[in-house]
């Protein structure tokens, strides 16, 4: 299907064959260039559109400004000259901004177009997943910090951090987005500010704006304030706005959360503190916090020399004192005082068999942190823990599985899937369909994954299975049902390479060459490192469009 790019358009939607929208006449190939695909918005009342379109069988993205308001075009062309100037991997890329005049429409159309992040932004990943856990927000929050210091130092502040504006990679990496409110810091707009004098304010809803960026007078120093409420959230799951404060304008919320350090919890408090002189100065004296978290205490520091550096550094002796405390997790040692810990614990609990899966589900959190970070002999060692509380864990039997495939244990993987599986795991189900079909047994696992497709209800989960289930038709020979597995899955989670790998091959083997080709271009636009299956076929893809270059 073709989209028209005309907003006013009753009927946009359109069939590939045509040149112009049969609705309202505008051409559907934008700039004879632009193949718009599927709208990526659904807010009727948003004065922007986003579109995923086709540029020559490379997907992207184009933003399109509907109202001609001064202020918002002036903003609208400030995002894209700002993203130009800005190469950093944690931000969009923009290719080209123009003006299009669709046909019929009463105005001319903005446009931007820039590259596809593949993944969900934050507020939308909030919906679907638990609030972090204190090692992942650690690991993002310094992501994040890393972005912010690349673009203060190249004179710019964002004025506009929020989850909604931050996307997530499938590999885990953060990307900023949304520029629109960002401003350069000149001579001129830094002399007003130190004058007292207003500039345009900036608001987003939901509590992550400070009190100067909503009198106009906004210092890079505010994008700290919106980043600490943004980890309140992404925390707790709880909107910054939902949680009181005090008169000075502190927000009371670590009541909400019970798993953070001290260290952390008062990080954040001075990122969002109320006044602008509370904050870190810069970003160089966040990434200065964040590495204190992790870093093992120095006998030799001298305190006092850390306290000299004034109030705004307070907070980084803090950091340092829970450092030596934090450090003894990820030594070689910590697997053993965690055991000795958990086993006083458990002896003195007459509760026990009451503590132990709750005990478990922790541990299982803990390793599927430090697994989303690639600390995976962390991750195993926090699952071997987890099973001497409850073997009967689906979960972390899975995990575990997963974990052992990444090391080629593959054996000892399909005994863990199998346990779930007889615990009528749907995962299970489906990770040891997986076993069978890498051992050729097709007929067995296309049994199991019925069987799976019955019980499972997430989203994800029933993708993975119909990614299998089209894996294993197509080694019966099935081209036909492979196919429609196939497709559903791809259209049911866009951005995930295995099912398109997948159906490149089943295309090939039906003759569809000219289809196929597209299907191992999305292979390799999606395919993440971290799948061990996509290796092979990445191969494939690379020599199959290497030979049609």
């Amino acid at each position: 299907m073709s989209y028209c790019i005309n907003p006013w358009c009753q009927e946009p939607q359109n069939p590939d064959h045509l040149e112009s929208c049969q609705s309202c006449g505008t051409e559907l190939s934008i700039n004879e260039r632009y193949q718009l695909l599927s709208p990526l918005n659904s807010a009727d009342d948003s004065d922007t559109k986003l579109y995923e379109i086709d540029n020559g069988g490379t997907r992207q993205v184009m933003k399109v400004l509907t109202v001609n308001k001064p202020t918002l075009v002036r903003l609208f062309r400030q995002e894209a000259h700002v993203l130009r100037q800005l190469q950093h991997p944690g931000i969009p890329q923009v290719e080209t901004d123009f003006i299009f005049s669709p046909r019929n429409g009463p105005k001319q159309l903005h446009c931007i177009v820039m590259e596809k992040i593949p993944g969900s932004d934050l507020e939308t990943w909030l919906k679907h997943n638990p609030p972090l856990l204190p090692e992942q927000a650690i690991d993002w929050l310094r992501q994040l910090t890393e972005i912010l210091d690349y673009v203060h130092r190249n004179g710019f502040f964002h004025r506009d951090i929020k989850p909604s504006n931050i996307m997530v990679r499938p590999d885990g990496r953060l990307v900023l987005i949304d520029f629109g409110a960002a401003r350069k810091i000149t001579k001129t707009y830094q002399e007003k500010i130190d004058l007292g004098q207003e500039t345009t304010g900036v608001y987003s809803p939901g509590g992550y704006t400070a009190v100067e960026q909503l009198l106009g007078r906004a210092v890079p120093q505010s994008d700290f304030f919106s980043l600490g409420r943004t980890f309140v959230q992404l925390l707790t799951g709880q909107l910054p706005e939902n949680f009181p404060e005090l008169d000075s304008g502190k927000l009371i919320w670590r009541e909400k959360e019970y798993h953070i350090s001290e260290a952390l919890g008062n990080l954040i408090d001075n990122l969002m503190a109320p006044e602008v002189e509370e904050r870190p100065r810069n970003t160089s004296e966040i990434l200065q916090s964040l590495a204190a978290l992790d870093r093992p205490f120095d006998e030799s520091t001298d305190v006092s020399k850390t306290r000299a550096q004034g109030k705004n550094n307070q907070y980084v002796t803090e950091a340092v004192k829970i450092g030596k405390n934090r450090k003894r997790w990820s030594d070689k040692k910590k697997k053993w005082r965690l055991a000795g810990y958990l086993g006083m614990l458990c002896l003195t609990m007459t509760s026990y068999h009451f503590l132990s899966p709750q005990l478990a589900h922790f541990l299982n959190q803990r390793g599927m942190a430090s697994y989303q970070m690639g600390k995976f002999q962390e991750a195993e060692n926090y699952y071997k823990w987890a099973l001497k509380f409850n073997p009967d864990n689906v979960d972390v039997r899975n995990n575990m599985g997963i974990i052992l495939e990444t090391r080629s244990e593959r054996e000892e993987a399909c005994h863990e899937y199998r346990v779930a599986k007889n615990a009528d795991s749907p995962a299970g189900y489906n990770n040891l369909a997986h076993c069978y079909i890498l051992s050729g047994d097709y007929d067995t696992a296309v049994g199991l994954l019925l069987q799976g497709l019955r019980r499972i209800d997430s989203k994800e989960g029933k993708y993975a299975i119909l990614k299998n289930l089209g894996w294993a038709r197509l080694g019966q020979g099935f081209h036909a049902e492979a196919e429609s597995h196939l497709r559903e899955a791809s259209e049911m989670m866009g951005d995930r390479a295995p099912a398109y790998c997948l159906l490149a091959q089943v295309l090939e083997a039906q003759g569809k060459e000219a289809l196929a080709k597209a299907e191992w271009e999305n292979c390799l636009r999606y395919a993440s490192r971290y799948d061990r299956d996509e290796e092979g076929w990445i191969a494939i893809a690379k020599a199959r469009l290497g030979a049609t270059q």
